[in-house]
């Protein structure tokens, strides 16, 4: 009886052992999962904040084309609503209203639009990295 006493407090020991070493085997892959999702987020959010002032900045410029051209096509109305006097006054109207059409700089307009849809495709490409 005191043999299988002795071999209980062995295979308890054993058992002790393993159930020790998983332990360490466990918290060793949790700081391990830790320290990969704090150095992901300390690459990505720099990132994502830069693509994000990137946009800001975008629509800030897209935004005051709109105005413009909103400020031109009102300028246009009243032309077209002046333009009803004496045909001297309404080709002068039209005049004004041609000249404010062509200072409406659409390259930079255009420019602003392709750089608004690269930085909302990276943003695309960024949100599809993390499944959603």
């Amino acid at each position: 009886m005191s043999q299988e006493f002795f071999e209980d407090i062995e295979e308890i020991k054993s058992y002790q052992k393993k159930q020790t070493l998983l332990a360490y085997v466990r918290t060793t892959a949790s700081l391990l999962s830790l320290f990969v999702i704090v150095a992901a987020l300390v690459l990505f959010i720099p990132r994502i904040l830069n693509t994000v002032e990137h946009i800001d900045a975008t629509l800030s410029s897209v935004d005051s084309m709109v105005s413009e051209a909103d400020d031109t096509i009102s300028s246009i109305k009243g032309t077209i609503g002046s333009a009803t006097g004496t045909s001297t006054e309404g080709l002068e109207g039209l005049a004004d209203a041609i000249e404010k059409i062509n200072s409406i700089d659409f390259d930079t307009l255009n420019e602003s639009i392709s750089s608004l849809q690269e930085v909302v495709s990276g943003l695309s490409r960024l949100t599809s990295f993390f499944g959603r």
